[in-house]
């Protein structure tokens, strides 16, 4: 049984999705989210389970991996910017996680892999790719980015503290199905698109670009990098590997959907 934590969200229900489809048992976490995304509906009682978790209490982690028999866990559970104070937001970010690697280390859980962000490499100004083995900035001024850069740094000394199996993985740019944060600049051109309506920035540069990744494709890297019998590396950066900007997306959108503006 894998262990997702924020299993309802944007990333988790598509990566329970990739899992379930592989053939794996998947325990997805509910919070305040109780609703079961409509693509992971047909699975619910066919390897699928649901169980009530705060990261932010350790005995619920216990009790869930317990009753479930859980032998690892994806830990995607987090708080954003907008959604919660700075002290809510390292609560669940980052005692969370230090729950999660207390409980798996306690109950003898296996491989434990931390969803962290690109973010964590925010002040950087080149625009060459970034490589696994630099070192990020110690300075941030957003919620993810500084709580991201602490659950990371405990995943390590967990890892070397106790020999753990833990990795660590940065998701670039995701957009795709599920997602309902509604800042996204690519959903609001979809979605407009698809109504057959304008679309008018007033808050966002044609310039600005990003490696931007497909939710389905961020899914299976996952599930490649969590499954696999042994990982060559304790870091992944996960993306497309191209820059692209939002001004392209809109132009490809434009030659799909034949009016769109």
């Amino acid at each position: 049984m894998i262990l997702i934590t924020g299993g309802l969200g944007f990333l988790g229900g598509n990566l329970g999705r990739c899992l379930l489809d592989r053939g794996q048992e998947v325990l997805l976490t509910s919070n305040k989210n109780a609703q079961v995304p409509s693509i992971l509906a047909p699975y619910a009682g066919k390897g699928l389970q649901i169980a009530p978790m705060d990261v932010t209490s350790i005995t619920t982690i216990f009790a869930a991996v317990k009753k479930h028999k859980v032998k690892s866990i994806v830990h995607a559970a987090a708080i954003i910017e907008g959604r919660g104070s700075l002290y809510q937001a390292t609560d669940v970010n980052v005692t969370g996680t230090t729950n999660i690697l207390e409980a798996a280390r306690l109950m003898d859980v296996g491989r434990v892999t931390l969803v962290s962000s690109e973010g964590v490499n925010q002040g950087r100004k080149g625009t060459a790719p970034l490589k696994e083995e630099e070192f990020f900035w110690a300075r941030s001024d957003r919620y993810i980015p500084v709580t991201k850069k602490m659950a990371e740094l405990l995943c390590f000394m967990y890892k070397k503290e106790y020999r753990m199996d833990v990795v660590v993985t940065r998701p670039s740019r995701i957009y795709g199905p599920l997602y309902t944060a509604g800042k996204n600049p690519i959903l609001r051109m979809v979605t407009a698109a698809v109504k057959g309506e304008p679309t008018v920035f007033k808050d966002i540069n044609g310039n600005e670009g990003h490696d931007f990744v497909y939710v389905r494709d961020c899914a299976r890297a996952y599930a490649l990098i969590h499954c696999a019998e042994k990982t060559k590396h304790d870091l992944y950066n996960i993306g497309l590997g191209r820059h692209h900007t939002y001004g392209d997306v809109a132009r490809v959108l434009e030659k799909i959907v034949p009016g769109t503006k």
